[in-house]
């Protein structure tokens, strides 16, 4: 019945492609048999019988396993698109303010996005910029700068720049994002966000939340997730932070200590893969 039902191949087909043709084969007349009434003993008996002569063939669906019965998964793996992460620290003069620990905003800021990055997984791009460093009165309203580009080496450069920080000046929020996007990602391939922390308001006469609509309008695919860090009993301040990131299909979160604006950062890191290395950095002492 065997011969009658799985064709011979002859000529110059090689062993490899006959067993394929004629598993092919079986396996539409296996189907055809089967739905059949009183014919399913004798399909399983093909089955079988061919699994018996070609269990190379047959087992080809299924991936082979190593001792203790993990797969290994062969063929192309997954390339993931680069992911980039820009945090946006505000170093307005109110960040010298203190919580209710008793030190100064920036200080529990420093060293929260200090922990922070030990838990970026070190594939993931990260760059810092930072406003209201600079206390000049003309150019308050321009003190956006990027301190360390995106990248995957440079965790203890942001941390340099983070120990020298002092809180001065204004809070340009809206320069600061409009920079971000013309220049920080310029020509950044893959996935794309922001971390804005802030304690207040944009004092530049500029609408943040207008930027963060155009952005979408643009389609410049740039999310915004945003922390409120001690933000109090500021109603302005919220609801103008909380436009930013619903514009930009981001998050909004508060912080009022260090725990929880750690915690923040960690829930606004956007990446698929939270934990696969740490690099340790020692955090500030002391000081703003």
């Amino acid at each position: 019945m065997t011969n009658q039902i799985i064709p011979t191949f002859r000529g110059n087909l090689s062993s490899v492609t006959k067993k394929l043709i004629s598993f092919l084969v079986f396996t539409a007349l296996f189907g055809v048999l089967f739905i059949q009434p009183g014919l399913a003993q004798q399909a399983q008996h093909y089955r079988q019988n061919w699994q018996a002569q070609f269990p190379q063939m047959s087992n080809a669906n299924q991936p082979p396993t190593q001792q203790g019965g993990v797969r290994q998964h062969s063929g192309l793996a997954k390339i993931k698109e680069p992911e980039n992460v820009l945090i946006i620290l505000d170093a307005s003069y109110s960040m010298i303010q203190p919580l209710d620990s008793g030190q100064t905003k920036m200080n529990v800021a420093k060293r929260s996005i200090l922990h922070f990055l030990q838990n970026v997984p070190p594939h993931v791009n990260v760059g810092l910029r930072v406003y209201g460093h600079s206390d000049n009165r003309f150019t308050a309203c321009r003190a956006t700068q990027l301190m360390v580009p995106l990248g995957v080496n440079n965790r203890h450069m942001i941390a340099n720049n983070l120990l020298r920080l002092k809180p001065t000046g204004s809070t340009p929020i809206s320069l600061s994002l409009k920079t971000a996007i013309n220049q920080d990602f310029m020509n950044i391939p893959g996935k794309k966000s922001i971390i804005l922390v802030s304690d207040g308001i944009e004092t530049c006469d500029e609408d943040p939340c207008g930027v963060a609509v155009n952005m979408v309008r643009q389609n410049v695919g740039v999310k915004i997730n945003v922390i409120g860090f001690g933000l109090e009993e500021m109603d302005a301040a919220r609801n103008q932070l909380k436009c930013i990131a619903l514009s930009t299909y981001g998050k909004y979160y508060t912080a009022d200590s260090g725990n929880e604006l750690e915690r923040r950062l960690n829930d606004a890191l956007d990446v698929e893969t939270r934990v696969e290395g740490k690099i340790l950095i020692k955090p500030p002492s002391s000081g703003n």
